[in-house]
């Protein structure tokens, strides 16, 4: 998934095992955004957003005109 606002994704990542040397020991992992789905008035219009909990924290924060910028 990916946030509608800022556009974070899903990204690659580095496993690292305790139980041997971490030099010697990796395996790739993913590492997901936070995101959920919110229904918000954008220009009259009722549209579903795919939004991370930072996005919308900020648009609590700072208002639902902040998206449009």
């Amino acid at each position: 998934m990916k946030c509608n606002l800022c556009g974070k994704r899903t990204v690659a990542a580095n496993r690292i095992s305790l139980s041997r040397s971490h030099v010697s020991r990796r395996s790739k992992r993913v590492q997901k955004p936070n995101i959920v789905k919110r229904k918000m008035l954008i220009d009259g219009q009722p549209m579903t957003l795919s939004l991370c909990t930072k996005c919308l924290r900020t648009l609590n924060k700072q208002g639902r005109h902040a998206a449009r910028k």
